[in-house]
C-alpha cells in the first residue's frame, strides 16, 4: 500500500478519533489493579475499604450505563453528525476522571463509572461509522482495525498507570488526553456520507477533498472526481429522507447484510473476550498453573497489543475476510486446549507439566478475539449495512452487546457450578468454530468495495427468488449483458 497525502490524513484522523477507544480500554482495565487498592487499608477513600459487593457494582455500572450512551448515539450521529457526537462523548469521560481524582467516597466512583459508561457507549457506536466513512475503500479495513489496537493499548495503560503512579496518575493522563484530542476532532470536517445524507453536497465535496488530500495544485484528481460522482449517485446516500421506514429493511440482500452485521457485532461477548479479560487473574489461579500469575497477566496484555498491531499489517496484505477466517480458526483451537485443561483440572488431575501449553493457548484465546476479531468484525458490521441504517442498527447491536456482556460477566462464576469453567470455554470455542464456517461461506471480501458493491455481493449469495430486485443490481446486470 502506497501512502499519499490523502491516506496520511485518513490515518491521522482515524488515530485521533480512536483516542476514545484508548479510553474505553483504559476504563475497562483500570478496575483490575485498582480493586486491590480500594479494598486495602491504604484506600484513598475516607469511607474506608470497599466490600466485594461495592467493587462488583463499581465494575458493572459502566456496562449498564453504556446502554444509555448507545441508545442516543444513533440519533446523535444522524442529527449532529459523526464528529460532533464523538466530541461530545469525550466530555462525560473528562468529568468522570475529574471525579476519580477528587473521589472521597464510593458513591463518587459509582458516578464516575456511570459517566464513563455513557461516553463509552456513545463513542463505540460512532467511531467505526466515522472512520469507515472518511476512509478510502482500499484503506478502510486497515484503519478500521485501529480500534482494536487502541483498546488493547488502553488495556495496557489501565494496568500499567495505577501500578506506576498509584490512584491519581490515571486521572491526570486521561484529562490530558481529552484536552489534546478533543479540539482536533472539533476542527475536522464531518464525513462526506453524512453531509450528503443531510443534502449538503458542497460541504460533502469539501470534506472529501480534505480526506483525500486534494489541493488546488494537485495534478491529478481523477480518482477523487470518480469517487465523488459515485457517492452522489449512490442509491443509499442520495434522494433519501433520514426517517427510517420498513421499506429500508426489505430486500433479500439487505436482510442478509443486516443478519450478517448482527452476527459480527456479537463477537465481543460470544468469543468470551470480556469474560476472559474480566476474570483473568481468577481463571489463572483456578487453572492450577505453576507459573507466576502477575507475570502471566501482563504477558497476556502484551500479546494482545502485539496481535492488534500485527493484524493491521495482515489486513492490509490479505484483507479483512481472510484474517477473520484464520483468527476464528486459531481461536477455536486455542479454546479447545483451554477447555480441555480446565476439564482435567475439574476432574482433579495434575497438569503442572503442561502449564506452558495452557498459558500459550490462553494467551491466544484472549489476545486474538480481543484484537483482530472484535475490532475488525465490528468495523465490517458497520460497512456492510446501508449508511442510512448504520446509526440505528449499530446502536441496537451495541445495546444488546452491553446487556449480554453484563449478563455473562455477572453470571459467569454462578453458572460455573452447573457446567464448570470448561463448559463456558467450550461455548466460546463453539462460537469461534461456527464463525469460521460462516465467514468462509457468507462474509464478502469488502476490500476496494463501496456499499453498493457489497450489497450486490450479498445478492449473489442468495437463491434467485430471494435476490433483491433493485435498480442498482438491474443496472449492473445490464452493463454486464449488453
Amino acid at each position: 500500500m502506497k501512502l499519499n497525502c490523502g491516506k496520511i490524513v485518513q490515518i491521522a484522523v482515524a488515530f485521533a478519533a480512536n483516542f476514545l477507544s484508548v479510553l474505553f480500554g483504559l476504563v475497562t482495565a483500570w478496575t483490575s489493579p485498582t480493586i486491590f487498592l480500594l479494598q486495602s487499608p491504604e484506600t484513598p477513600l475516607s469511607s474506608g475499604p470497599m466490600s466485594d459487593d461495592e467493587v462488583s457494582l463499581m465494575t458493572s455500572l459502566m456496562y449498564l450505563s453504556a446502554i444509555g450512551g448507545s441508545v442516543v448515539a444513533g440519533w446523535l450521529a444522524n442529527t449532529l453528525g459523526r464528529k460532533w457526537t464523538l466530541f461530545l462523548s469525550a466530555i462525560p469521560q473528562l468529568i468522570a476522571f475529574i471525579l476519580i481524582f477528587f473521589a472521597d467516597k464510593a458513591i463518587h466512583i459509582y458516578i464516575s463509572r456511570c459517566l464513563s459508561g455513557i461516553a463509552v457507549g456513545t463513542s463505540i457506536v460512532i467511531i467505526p461509522i466515522f472512520v469507515a466513512e472518511i476512509s478510502d475503500k482500499n484503506l478502510r479495513g486497515t484503519v478500521g482495525n485501529f480500534m482494536g489496537v487502541s483498546i488493547s493499548l488502553g488495556n495496557f495503560f489501565g494496568k500499567f498507570l495505577p501500578n506506576l503512579g498509584g490512584f491519581y496518575l490515571t486521572p491526570i493522563v486521561v484529562c490530558t488526553m481529552v484536552g489534546i484530542f478533543s479540539p482536533i476532532l472539533a476542527i475536522l470536517p464531518d464525513s462526506p456520507q453524512f453531509l450528503l445524507l443531510k443534502n449538503r453536497p458542497e460541504a460533502a465535496e469539501k470534506a472529501l477533498k480534505f480526506y483525500r488530500g486534494i489541493r488546488k495544485s494537485s495534478p491529478d484528481s481523477t480518482a477523487y472526481t470518480t469517487e465523488l460522482d459515485e457517492l452522489k449517485k449512490s442509491p443509499s446516500l442520495t434522494k433519501q429522507k433520514l426517517t427510517l421506514s420498513l421499506r429500508d429493511f426489505c430486500g433479500g440482500a439487505t436482510i442478509l447484510s443486516i443478519l450478517t452485521s448482527f452476527w459480527l457485532s456479537n463477537h465481543p461477548t460470544f468469543t468470551g473476550n470480556r469474560v476472559l479479560v474480566s476474570y483473568t487473574d481468577k481463571l489463572l489461579r483456578i487453572s492450577e498453573t505453576d507459573l507466576d500469575i502477575p507475570t502471566m497477566d501482563i504477558t497476556v496484555a502484551a500479546v494482545q497489543l502485539i496481535a492488534s498491531i500485527a493484524s493491521i499489517f495482515l489486513i492490509s496484505r490479505f484483507g479483512s475476510r481472510l484474517v477473520l477466517i484464520v483468527s476464528f480458526a486459531l481461536s477455536s483451537i486455542a479454546m479447545a486446549i483451554v477447555a480441555t485443561h480446565f476439564h482435567i483440572v475439574e476432574t482433579k488431575s495434575g497438569l503442572n507439566t503442561y502449564s506452558w501449553l495452557f498459558f500459550a493457548a490462553f494467551a491466544i484465546a484472549t489476545a486474538i478475539p480481543g484484537s483482530a476479531i472484535n475490532s475488525l468484525a465490528f468495523g465490517m458490521a458497520t460497512e456492510i449495512v446501508s449508511p442510512k441504517l448504520r446509526g440505528f442498527l449499530i446502536s441496537i447491536y451495541v445495546i444488546l452487546s452491553w446487556l449480554l456482556g453484563f449478563v455473562f460477566i455477572n453470571y459467569f462464576l454462578a453458572l460455573e457450578t452447573f457446567w464448570g469453567i470448561s463448559g463456558w470455554i467450550w461455548l466460546f470455542g463453539s462460537w469461534c468454530f461456527m464463525s469460521t464456517i460462516l465467514s468462509f461461506f457468507i462474509l464478502p471480501d469488502t476490500r476496494g468495495k463501496t456499499f453498493d458493491d457489497i450489497l450486490l455481493l450479498f445478492n449473489k449469495k442468495l437463491p434467485k427468488k430471494w435476490q433483491e430486485n433493485t435498480s442498482l443490481t438491474l443496472g449492473i446486470a445490464k452493463n454486464n449483458n449488453p
